[in-house]
């Protein structure tokens, strides 16, 4: 009897503790972009390198969509590249991060193109950034029509207020929060419970 108590003890402490040290799932980061003419994005743990990109794009007049995962324990930049042939290098996009073990720089795990969260140059990565200047309501009905693959509060972004920019660098940076402390689930401090119930009930057999 004693040795069965002292098994169901340690099965039920061992299943606690792999219920409450289960893997935390990987950080996916999706973005949604336009360019104006196209752009290439990267993903980065270095702000003065562009870093691996995960997507680019060459069509203007559409959004395209691409995926990534982040690793916990890493701080990362999100860069941006946009090139134009014939004028200025505009960005639009929405950003999202799955879970709650990643901020973006407003501290949400969705962002969109603005000028509060966005620095922009037209030299590259890691060098003298500014804040982007947003394209006007007329810019965004006019020649670069609606976008309905992204939310109407984006702005069409740009480096610096120089409409002949044709090579613009964006960035903003992603933030790793380390979740705090997991609260067992209650099937793991059920057995957790068991366990403990089934040490007391040994020592007072081994008193009698």
């Amino acid at each position: 009897m004693k040795k069965l108590i002292t098994t169901a003890l340690f099965a039920s402490a061992a299943a606690a503790s792999s219920a409450m040290a289960a893997p935390v799932s990987s950080t996916t980061l999706t973005s949604t972009i336009r360019a104006d003419n196209s752009y290439v994005i990267y993903l980065s743990t270095d702000d003065k390198t562009a870093g691996t990109s995960f997507g680019t794009f060459e069509n203007w007049t559409v959004a395209s969509t691409n995926t990534t995962t982040l690793a916990s324990g890493l701080d990362y930049f999100l860069h941006i590249y946009a090139h134009d042939t014939g004028g200025i290098a505009g960005v639009l996009g929405q950003f999202s991060l799955t879970g709650t073990d990643f901020t973006f720089s407003n501290g949400t795990q969705s962002l969109l193109t603005n000028t509060s969260n966005w620095a922009a140059n037209s030299t590259g990565f890691g060098t003298s950034y500014t804040m982007p200047s947003a394209a006007s309501a007329t810019d965004v009905s006019g020649s670069w029509g609606s976008t309905p693959a992204i939310n109407s509060n984006a702005k069409w972004i740009w480096a610096g207020n120089n409409y002949d920019v044709n090579d613009a660098y964006f960035t903003t940076k992603i933030t790793y929060t380390p979740p705090s402390a997991k609260v067992p689930e209650p099937g793991s401090l059920a057995l957790l419970g068991l366990g403990l119930a089934s040490a007391f009930l040994a020592k007072r057999r081994r008193k009698a």
